[in-house]
């Protein structure tokens, strides 16, 4: 018997969320107040109520369900649903969902499977081990971060990863392992954190570190073009001039100590052929080649905002959620308020689908970017990803600011 409404998938969701639904083994029913449900549901007046509490009571007829009624004189009038853990499975399947349950086996059985993988000899025991623990706190679900339970594609290709990474011969920049490894240059360094804690969790700390394994960090240096001279120890440099963009090392941004920019905007942009595509253009505003900015970016940066007058400051990055999150990591680190620019969602018929770590990422950055809310509100309401990157777009239409048509 399958009874799939609102008001029972949103039960489904809050008993997910609870104790018993995030570790299992509870001995203690679920009693949320059938009106705090109903009003969670959007089901809390007129006809969506009454329809809700039919099928509330469907189920309860169905046996996965009880209802506690507010007092046993007044038997139709209830307090509180009562889901009791003998009867999750039962009331999963009633309403045609896989039960936390037998999602934490899914996770489990994968820890299982991945502890057979081929890795290097010198890593055999540890990834074993690694896996092994994994599949035991999945069944829990206790000591499992960095994953989520409700995203495990997102977290079983984290996973496929790691054997990899261990697999990975020779010393070489990470974006060009990230390419290799990831099909995507700059994976590797969005997922720094999270993967570097797996690989000293998966080798019991003999390769902890992207580096140890001989993928190296890029230099950090930062490129531009357009109209600035630095003075870097007591010689003024002029870049007003080149044609072409210019890259400093960040032991020189170190030495600057006077600067002068002749723009009135300093736009970053996020990726480099779009920032190429633009500094060909020679328009006399300045531009910055940044995503996650490094040291020698964010000392550029704030170099050029001390100076008397300084240009506006604009941000033109991707329009998925990293693309958001690398323009709210520029605005808290650089200490500046970079408005965004060309950064809405674009739509695509083939897209990737918004994982459910991505989503997060999005509800998180909602109450800290207001200006882009319209913009983050699209990505959630859209079915997938949409046309996010900036090499999607056409080549600029202008020589001059706003270089593409429909911007202001």
């Amino acid at each position: 018997m399958k009874l799939r409404s609102k008001v029972l998938l949103k039960l489904a969701e809050l008993y997910e969320n609870s104790a018993a639904g995030r570790h299992g083994g509870g001995k203690l029913d679920f009693q949320p107040a059938i009106e705090d449900v109903l009003t969670a549901a959007g089901c809390g007046e007129g006809e969506a109520r009454e329809l809700a509490e039919r099928d509330l009571r469907a189920a309860r007829e169905a046996g996965v369900v009880a209802l506690v009624p507010v007092h046993r004189r007044v038997p139709n009038h209830f307090a509180k649903i009562r889901l009791a853990p003998e009867n999750e499975a039962a009331f999963f399947a009633c309403v045609g969902l896989p039960s936390p349950t037998e999602k934490r086996a899914q996770w489990a059985a994968f820890f299982t499977e991945s502890q057979h993988w081929p890795v290097p000899a010198r890593f055999n025991e540890a990834w074993r081990m690694f896996c092994v623990r994994r599949a035991e706190a999945a069944l829990g679900w206790r000591g499992m971060k960095p994953f989520e339970r409700s995203d495990p594609a997102g977290g079983q290709e984290l996973i496929a990863l790691l054997p990899r990474l261990l697999a990975w011969e020779g010393r070489h920049l990470v974006r060009w392992a990230s390419s290799v490894i990831c099909g995507h240059s700059k994976f590797l360094e969005r997922r720094q954190k999270t993967l570097e804690s797996l690989l000293a969790e998966a080798t019991a700390n003999a390769a902890p570190t992207y580096e140890s394994l001989g993928i190296l960090p890029v230099p950090p240096g930062v490129t531009f073009h357009g109209p600035l001279r630095l003075r870097i120890g007591t010689e003024w440099r002029d870049f007003r001039d080149l044609h072409g963009p210019a890259t400093l090392s960040g032991a020189d941004v170190e030495r600057i100590n006077a600067c002068e920019c002749a723009a009135r905007r300093c736009l970053t942009v996020e990726n480099l052929t779009p920032f190429r595509s633009l500094a060909a253009l020679r328009s006399g505003e300045l531009l910055i080649h940044t995503s996650y900015p490094n040291e020698a970016t964010l000392a550029l940066l704030r170099q050029i905002q001390s100076i008397p007058s300084p240009p506006e400051f604009w941000h033109f990055g991707d329009t998925d959620p990293s693309g958001f999150h690398i323009l709210s990591d520029l605005r808290e680190r650089s200490g500046i308020q970079f408005r965004s620019f060309h950064m809405n969602y674009r739509c695509a018929l083939a897209a990737p689908i918004l994982k459910g770590r991505e989503r997060a990422l999005v509800a998180e950055l909602i109450p800290k970017m207001p200006d882009e809310q319209a913009a983050l509100d699209a990505i959630l309401a859209a079915p997938n990803k949409g046309d996010f990157e900036q090499e999607s777009l056409k080549p600029p239409t202008h020589g001059a600011w706003p270089f593409y048509d429909g911007i202001q």
